[in-house]
């Protein structure tokens, strides 16, 4: 199976072929696939084909279809297997689909008012993930989905809690996943933020002139400046 987020997605019926339609991409934009293969029972191979990626896309300039080929993914048969290496790369994908599998299971209970099983769900997606391989390897962005994941949390403390705050962060943070995009939302656009996941240089350049501009600009300052001036505060009685 293909795990695309939000993007469309389609097997062949043989289960050989599968499609996955990117769209368009900003500036600096990457998108991460989780593939899973089965590997059949080999006994006289050395290594098997296991999968062939292309990709096609237009040229924003030319205006001309392109198609890249990658390299064939093999793998080793010996006869006696050797210490299993799991790749960083591959876990750090796996735990963004936990973890977003997670915050809807955890939306879809607390939608239906158990508050406390929602908290628990989350809490038992963090502890998973602070099992696995990159969450030990201080991975950025494991450490970026357990922050995110213990605010969603605390945004569950109360029924009053949850309907201003935290119903619209977790459908943020899932749309987020889904699409591999950054948001707007604040703790995702602050520079000392731990959940930038997916902020890329462009991104973060646009940010920091944004906020120079606003921070700048005529009416700002009047909002920061005091309501009266030094020599005209009240004298205390």
């Amino acid at each position: 199976p293909l795990k695309a987020g939000s993007y469309p997605s389609h097997v062949t019926a043989d289960g050989k072929t599968g499609f996955i339609e990117v769209g368009d991409l900003y500036a600096d934009e990457e998108r991460d696939f989780l593939v899973s293969v089965k590997v059949p029972a080999e006994s006289s191979e050395c290594e098997t084909l296991l999968l062939k990626v292309n990709c096609v896309y237009r040229d924003p300039l030319t205006k001309e279809m392109t198609t890249l080929e990658s390299g064939v993914v093999r793998i080793q048969r010996p006869e006696v297997a050797g210490q299993e290496v799991v790749s960083i790369e591959v876990d750090r994908q796996r735990n963004r689909f936990r973890a977003a599998e997670a915050m809807a299971e955890a939306r879809t209970t607390a939608e239906r008012g158990d508050l406390a099983s929602a908290v628990s769900i989350l809490e038992n997606c963090r502890r998973v993930l602070s099992q696995t391989v990159s969450a030990k390897a201080h991975d950025r962005l494991c450490v970026a989905l357990d922050a995110e994941l213990k605010e969603m949390q605390e945004r569950m403390a109360s029924r009053h809690v949850y309907e201003a705050s935290g119903r619209a962060y977790i459908l943020s943070g899932l749309s987020s996943h889904s699409w591999q995009r950054a948001t707007a939302r604040g703790d995702s656009t602050d520079g000392s933020s731990l959940i930038q996941a997916y902020q890329t240089p462009s991104m973060a350049e646009m940010l920091t002139r944004s906020q120079a501009m606003l921070l700048g600009s005529p009416s700002t300052q009047r909002l920061v400046q005091p309501l009266w001036s030094h020599g005209s505060q009240p004298n205390p009685r």
